[in-house]
């Protein structure tokens, strides 16, 4: 799916309007098929009444076409298990329905530039040279007059009646969809990292050894599986991009050089943040991902056992420091009672440790 994704976006400087050489601009058509791009068919050749409407409504309702399949596969399959008595199931038990979902994820983010690019392509007016007053669409329909639509003219309701929709679609996928997959990395978080360091260990393929996270790897590792344990939030940072790519297309077609400008601050920004935090975990780094998170443990029991050596040396001066007689309360009688069977705990444990690697002089200092 990265060269996937890296093609997509390379394939979107076709529409840009630069004059590339004649190869360059066969090559980047020949790319746009990644976008899942009708218009490389070229279907109003082999029909000249196929109008762009029909062209418009067929991407952007591509991924419930492709969902209604899924859920189409799924009841075909529940059948065969329920009336044929046939248990389908992965070699590592995972459900069919598991499979789909997760089929249904990578498939709304690989058309995700083409649904976006389609909506908002109803939006992209501008003035003729030379001007006449009105503004156009980038696109032509056989129901304009000489195929040229003019925007927000009544008389001409083409592109005014494809308004609404376009802007539905926009709320539901081009802004829905990252607010969905934000969702479930952000409530699955932990686990969805706890999966990944058993990722980086090569096991949590089976319930057995991922009993927390497995069925979560079953339909979401689409989403987070190229990723280190602490960027597995890094499918929205993609998501980002080409959605400012697309928008920076529309908003600023009428200045080429500014919209150009934007387009590059955009990847080059993402070029330096993917640079600074390297997140793809690929499998030479499994064992630079296992280290880093060693050194992380290891300095968080460190910092932990210097807390419980401050609480349990402040427990012990506080009971030094009460006066003869009964204490205040029996609550605080035992907080410093446990307090103080903290500090001995570590005591023993620095003594011992001590022994084999000559340390502990810390918590022998303090109970003198």
């Amino acid at each position: 799916s990265i060269g996937i994704d890296y093609f997509q976006i390379i394939a979107l400087f076709a529409q840009t309007g630069i004059p590339w050489p004649a190869w360059m601009k066969e090559i980047l058509q020949i790319l746009s098929i990644f976008n899942f791009n009708i218009d490389i068919a070229a279907p109003e050749c082999l029909v000249p009444d196929f109008d762009f409407t029909l062209k418009w409504w067929g991407t952007v309702l591509l991924p419930v076409a492709v969902l209604f399949l899924l859920a189409f596969m799924y009841f075909v399959l529940f059948c065969i298990k329920r009336f044929a008595a046939i248990r389908i199931k992965s070699k590592h038990g995972d459900s069919m329905f598991d499979k789909l979902y997760a089929a249904a994820i990578i498939s709304m983010y690989y058309m995700y530039i083409s649904v976006t690019q389609r909506a908002f392509s109803i939006f992209d007016c501008n003035p003729p040279n030379p001007p006449d007053g009105y503004t156009y669409t980038s696109f032509t329909s056989s129901s304009c007059p000489g195929g040229f639509c003019k925007c927000d003219d009544a008389l001409e309701p083409t592109q005014l009646n494809m308004q609404l929709p376009a802007i539905l679609f926009i709320c539901l996928y081009t802004v829905g969809y990252p607010l969905v997959v934000m969702v479930i990395i952000m409530r699955n978080k932990e686990r969805l990292k706890m999966d990944q360091m058993l990722r980086a260990h090569g096991i949590g393929d089976t319930l057995s050894t991922n009993p927390h996270a497995y069925k979560l790897r079953q339909r979401y590792h689409k989403l987070y599986y190229h990723f280190k344990p602490g960027k597995i939030y890094w499918m929205l940072v993609l998501l980002a991009r080409k959605a400012l790519v697309n928008a920076f297309m529309l908003l600023f077609r009428n200045n080429e050089i500014f919209m150009y400008s934007m387009i590059l601050m955009v990847l080059f920004l993402a070029y330096t943040w993917q640079v600074k935090h390297t997140p793809f975990m690929s499998p030479v780094e499994l064992h630079a991902v296992l280290d880093n998170h060693k050194q992380k443990y290891m300095s968080a029991m460190k910092k932990n056992q210097l807390v419980e050596e401050w609480q349990a040396k402040k427990a012990l001066h506080d009971f030094e420091e009460e006066p003869a007689g009964p204490l205040r309360n029996e609550k605080q009688h035992l907080e410093i009672y446990q307090r103080i069977e903290r500090l001995l705990k570590a005591k023993v444990q620095d003594e011992k440790r001590a022994k084999s690697t000559g340390t502990g002089k810390f918590i022998r200092g303090l109970a003198h």
